[in-house]
C-alpha cells in the first residue's frame, strides 16, 4: 500500500539493500574476490557488497574455487569438450548426430531435385 501511495520503501535489516542485482565479473574478478575470501573469511554478505555483486554470485565463486580451484572460475558456456577429453560413448554420439545431419541434408537434396524435375515436366 505504501508503494502505491508513493512512499519509500525500506528493509527489514539495517544496511541490506533491497535488490542487489549480481553483473558480469570477469575471470581475474572472480580470482580475486575467491582470493580476498580465503584470506579474510569474511561472511558472503560482506564479500559482495565490498566487490558489488550478488550474494548468490559471492557465494558461487568461493564454493567452485574452493571445490575446483582457479580452473572452476572459468567461464565454460558454449564451448564444446576437445577430441582428447571425449569418452567413447561421447565420441559416438557426435559421429551419429553427424551422421543424422548429413542424411537429412541427403533427403531435403533429393526431394527439391525431385520437385525440381516435377515443375520442369510441367
Amino acid at each position: 500500500m505504501r508503494y502505491n501511495n508513493g512512499e519509500e520503501i525500506r528493509t527489514t535489516r539495517e544496511g541490506a539493500s533491497p535488490l542487489n542485482k549480481g553483473r558480469k565479473t570477469t575471470y581475474a574478478e572472480r580470482i580475486e574476490i575467491a582470493q580476498y575470501h580465503a584470506q579474510r573469511e569474511i561472511s558472503y554478505r560482506e564479500l559482495a557488497e565490498r566487490f558489488e555483486v550478488s550474494y548468490q554470485q559471492a557465494r558461487n565463486i568461493v564454493v567452485k574455487y574452493r571445490e575446483y580451484g582457479e580452473v572452476g572460475l572459468e567461464d565454460k558456456r558454449g564451448k564444446g569438450k576437445s577430441e582428447a577429453q571425449l569418452t567413447e560413448t561421447d565420441r559416438l554420439n557426435r559421429e551419429i548426430s553427424m551422421l543424422k545431419a548429413d542424411k537429412r541434408k541427403l533427403e531435403v537434396e533429393n526431394a527439391l531435385l525431385k520437385k525440381l524435375e516435377e515443375l520442369e515436366r510441367d
